[in-house]
């Protein structure tokens, strides 16, 4: 090789190339493909990015590039970190403890970055680093915090401060159709009389075994329910490809990372998507006070790229006689169905003399889980939770509303599918492991995850067969459910339309296959 040719090195992106990409990706409404973005590039740069480096430059390891320090010039003056992983990973961190514990010192600092380091598997066979006073001097410079958003008039704020203003004084500049609340709760989807909630380690990460993390969004009237997230360990469960299914299909987002939690950046892409559903209007969304909903609020905040038609407002701890309406007995009654369709299943198969536990699957779970948020939960119940919760006014009833009919069945139910000693049937409703909160260990073990191996199936996964159905047969099914429908004294034919859609298009992929 020439003295020439081992001169040639391979050029790295600057930090402007960088946050250019990012300001023109962020900025557009419509998002273009990868293939567009490099071409976009190569126009502006004139050098041509890899598929991966694309990703890559996207994702929240490089969200450091979209704050208003790095516009001043703050970080330009930083030369390229040794450990960027570490780095983005840390800060990261950094961000969620002092939104939990409102401080963090050079030593906290230091026992993370450790923490941290062990988790990432590209330094596994690398000294681990002394992390001396001036390495955390560069790292602190390098990664500033921002200063908080002030606003001289609470109510015009994106982010609304109950601390100065009382919730009820915000809510009634809103229609109940136009007040929002969102909260996320864990559900054990395979959870025994018994309470046996196993935990496994991976890579030093503690995480509980056939566990999701569900965010629920409603409105105060009862009138829009939005598509559930639910946060699984894989990215396609095995459960999906057997069958041959999408979630998006059964009206739910599918989203999976190391601790099936929601990180900063999952509720980062949960508030834009809920902007982008709010199009055309302004409304009030209620949030709880976690390390992630405010890391994620500022972000967005330093990104140039603001929400455009929600405002926030955070129930506080602090807020007296207001109590989130999840907490009145939302979720509640959620968690309440969907354990009574578990133990109604848990007993048939045991009927059948068949295990439950392994003829259950995500697939199963998903399905009750939807139909729990869709289906069971009341108008009535939702309207009431609301009421009570005290974002209106405080009406003096009990805060919650509890489901007793529900109870009642699986307290009849539990007994003839496991023999004593049982868990108390708020423990099998209610187990304490489903709390979400903010921890250290949590916000620890939600920044590592990011660094775990993909699995290819969730915790707890059986196998099992799947199956195909042909266009023809569904196609056969849907006229003979249309035949049905027209036959019922029904007034409300809202759903026809769509179900005239779905049957032209299962014609044409009949059709094609018979040519074909």
């Amino acid at each position: 090789m020439s003295r020439e040719a081992k001169a040639i090195r391979r050029q790295g992106l600057t930090q402007d190339e960088k946050k250019a990409f990012r300001d023109y990706y962020f900025s557009l409404t419509e998002k273009p493909t990868q293939k567009d973005l490099i071409d976009w590039f190569k126009e502006h740069f004139g050098r041509t990015l890899a598929q991966s480096t694309v990703s890559t430059i996207l994702s929240p390891k490089h969200a450091y590039l979209d704050s208003q320090d790095f516009i001043r010039g703050d970080l330009k003056r930083n030369r390229t970190p040794k450990y960027p992983a570490l780095e983005s990973a840390l800060f990261e961190w950094q961000q969620q403890e002092e939104k939990r514990s409102g401080t963090v010192s050079c030593d906290q600092l230091r026992l993370a970055a450790l923490d941290i380091w062990k988790t990432i598997p590209e330094y596994q066979n690398i000294p681990t680093p002394s992390f001396s006073n001036g390495w955390l001097e560069k790292f602190k410079r390098r990664h500033p915090l921002s200063e908080l958003y002030k606003e001289p008039d609470p109510l015009m704020a994106d982010v609304i401060n109950t601390r100065k203003i009382p919730i009820q004084e915000v809510t009634k500049h809103y229609a109940p159709s136009d007040i929002f609340v969102m909260d996320e709760g864990s559900l054990f989807w395979k959870l025994t009389p018994q309470k046996s909630i196993s935990i496994e380690n991976v890579l030093g990460i503690q995480r509980y075994r056939a566990r999701f993390t569900i965010t629920l969004c409603c409105n105060a009237d009862a009138s829009e329910r939005l598509p559930l997230w639910v946060v699984g360990y894989s990215k396609r469960p095995k459960a999906f490809r057997s069958k041959n299914v999408y979630p998006e299909a059964m009206n739910v987002q599918w989203r999976s990372n190391g601790t099936a939690w929601v990180t900063n950046s999952l509720m980062e892409e949960w508030l834009r998507w809920f902007d982008e559903k709010m199009k055309g209007r302004k409304v009030l969304l209620l949030l709880d006070s976690l390390s992630p909903h405010e890391c994620a609020l500022e972000a967005i905040r330093n990104s140039n790229n603001n929400l455009k038609h929600v405002k926030v407002a955070f129930l506080t701890s602090e807020s007296r006689n207001i109590t989130h309406p999840f907490d009145c007995g939302i979720m509640e009654t959620f968690k309440t169905h969907y354990r009574l369709r578990w133990a109604r299943y848990m007993y048939t198969e045991m009927q059948s003399q068949k295990d439950p536990l392994k003829t259950v699957n995500v697939y199963k779970a998903l399905q009750w889980i939807t139909e729990s948020w869709h289906v069971d939960i009341s108008n009535e119940d939702i309207i009431t939770c609301f009421q009570r919760s005290g974002v209106f006014a405080d009406d003096g009833k009990p805060k919650r509303v509890i489901p007793y009919s529900l109870i009642a069945e699986i307290e009849t139910i539990l007994p003839r599918i496991c023999p004593p000693p049982m868990c108390s049937i708020e423990e099998f409703l209610m187990p304490a492991e489903e709390e979400v909160v903010d921890s250290k260990e949590d916000v620890v073990n939600q920044v590592a995850s990011q660094f775990l191996p993909e699995r290819d199936q969730e915790t707890d996964e059986e196998d099992e067969r799947g199956f195909y159905v042909p266009p023809n047969e569904a196609l056969s099914a849907l006229n003979t459910f249309l035949q049905y429908y027209y036959q019922q004294p029904i007034e409300d034919g809202s759903v026809i339309p769509t179900l005239l859609r779905f049957r032209r298009q299962l014609r044409g992929l009949a059709n094609h296959i018979q040519t074909s």
